[in-house]
């Protein structure tokens, strides 16, 4: 076996990527870099006896000849080595792109589409894709020469999920120690068919600038090594910034709401304990809790607040956006941003918590309803049917052996699906929500009620059929929701205090 597919192997080994008997999709562009992922993972497997199935999929962006052709080397490669090849047809030359979004960022964005539906379709868990040494050199410095924070310097990880909402499926990257030059050696000596792309010769691209001019300049005039370098930097950058962001979000104080804005008051006492560069993590955290584009929450900004806080001015109030601004309040730094009608929505994920007279409840501020309530009801399938005929507006009932604690209310985010009830299939919210004919305005202010498997109740519209009352129910959940605004009626429960 070759040297470079024994240090992607010893890699895939280190970063626990691919388990014995795992079923893999490569994302194969018919490009050098996928076409030694992939036979890289065949002759691994034949060698090792993993007992991984390696199939290809491959997006047919359909622009011009130069796909075509693409497509024409990846069917032979494919057959010739035993691979099954899955292709979608994208049509790309011929779709019309919404303002702002360039060709290359449709047709990435219909790629990673492609992948989860085949994964789906096909029950397959894992995405190889072949990022490589070169590339994590390329991007570091890409996001170095316009980032201000250490996420940019952090590295392409090894893995992650495919998309938002599909945690099921995930992409790895165990060509991420391999060079672009070892990759090339390696096919020659293999005698393998692969196609290059024209496209990514041209240099109005940056990345391709920074591929073709940049990286040369540094490998001949400073450090031939300069990837393995940069790539070591940016794993240790990922790793702090991982580790200081998480450390921020145990920090920060929950949001506080009114009508009209949303604050987090961060006690001085909290910051002064901590070095300045977790200081600034705090701070940017807190704006990034608030809503605030992560572009718009830079190091000068922060910087400005920080000096606020370290000064104790009282009475001064610095704007650091158009609709966010600090102060110092008491002995809190208050991070303040005003909300517009468009600003409320997606409200924040709150937690479901016990209530004194049992049950549970929540407030899911800036939705469509002011307070959920959940609480046990005797009774399965037999009682359903009367407790329906007299059931008040927005209200269900679940098995409660159905249900998987602990519970969460949130805004709906990209990818959610679930079964409706009476649906044996999972279907995607925002088709499901459309169906129902809920404005476009609002949808991001229906909560979702949550358990560890997924979306329980989209509230005041259904049930998903996993949590369905049946003939074996023995104890039911009864949900109910209070819409906002309702104001004559009492609280659903007392906060429990734990006394």
């Amino acid at each position: 076996m070759l040297a470079v597919f024994e240090r992607i192997y010893r890699f895939i080994n280190t970063h626990k990527l691919l388990g014995p008997g795992a079923r893999v999709m490569v994302a194969y562009s018919a490009g050098p870099d996928s076409t030694l992922a992939a036979l890289a993972l065949k002759d691994i497997a034949e060698v090792h006896r993993t007992r991984w199935t390696v199939e290809l999929a491959h997006f047919h962006h359909g622009i011009d000849a130069d796909d075509d052709l693409a497509l024409d080397i990846g069917k032979r490669f494919a057959a010739k080595q035993g691979f099954a090849l899955h292709v979608r047809e994208g049509k790309l030359g011929s779709r019309t792109r919404g303002p702002g979004t360039s060709l290359q960022m449709l047709a990435r964005k219909m790629r990673y589409r492609f992948l989860l539906d085949l994964a789906r379709e096909h029950d397959i868990t894992t995405i190889v894709t072949a990022h490589q040494l070169d590339d994590q050199a390329e991007t570091v410095l890409m996001r170095a020469i316009g980032g201000s924070w250490l996420t940019a310097l952090s590295a392409i990880p090894v893995r992650r999920p495919l998309a938002r909402g599909a945690q099921e499926v995930e992409v790895v990257r165990p060509l991420l120690e391999s060079s672009r030059a070892e990759i090339m050696a390696a096919l020659e000596e293999l005698n393998v068919e692969y196609h290059l792309d024209a496209e990514n010769k041209n240099v109005s691209h940056r990345r391709n600038a920074v591929r073709h001019q940049l990286m040369p300049l540094i490998l001949k005039r400073f450090n031939p090594a300069v990837g393995r370098h940069l790539s070591a930097l940016a794993q240790q950058a990922t790793e702090l910034d991982v580790d200081l962001t998480a450390r921020a979000r145990r920090l920060v104080p929950d949001q506080e709401f009114s009508d009209v804005r949303s604050w987090i008051d961060i006690p001085l006492s909290t910051l002064s304990f901590e070095a300045r560069l977790q200081q600034r993590y705090i701070v940017r955290e807190a704006l990034l809790q608030l809503g605030i584009p992560a572009r718009h929450v830079t190091f000068r900004r922060v910087e400005s607040a920080l000096q606020l806080a370290g000064d104790e001015r009282r009475g001064v109030t610095v704007q650091l956006t158009a609709d966010t601004r600090v102060s110092v309040n008491g002995n809190h730094l208050r991070l303040e941003r005003m909300l517009r009608d468009a600003d409320r929505p997606p409200f924040l994920t709150v937690d479901v918590h016990p209530a004194n007279g049992g049950g549970f409840y929540a407030e899911p501020h800036g939705s469509l309803y002011r307070s959920i309530a959940i609480d046990h009801v005797s009774g399965g399938a037999a009682e359903l049917d009367a407790l329906l005929a007299n059931k008040p507006p927005d209200t269900e009932y679940a098995d409660a052996g159905k249900v998987e604690f602990p519970l969460v209310v949130r805004a709906r985010r990209d990818g959610d699906r679930f079964a409706p009830l009476g649906m044996k299939n999972t279907r995607k919210l925002q088709d499901y929500l459309t169906d129902l004919k809920v404005e476009q305005a609002v949808r991001d202010r229906v909560p979702l009620l949550c358990d560890a498997k997924g979306i329980v109740w989209v509230v005041g519209h259904g049930i998903s059929e996993r949590v369905r009352v049946t003939s074996g129910t023995r104890q039911m959940l009864r949900l109910s929701a209070r819409v906002a605004g309702e104001e004559n009626f009492p609280p659903l429960f007392e906060i429990d205090s734990g006394e």
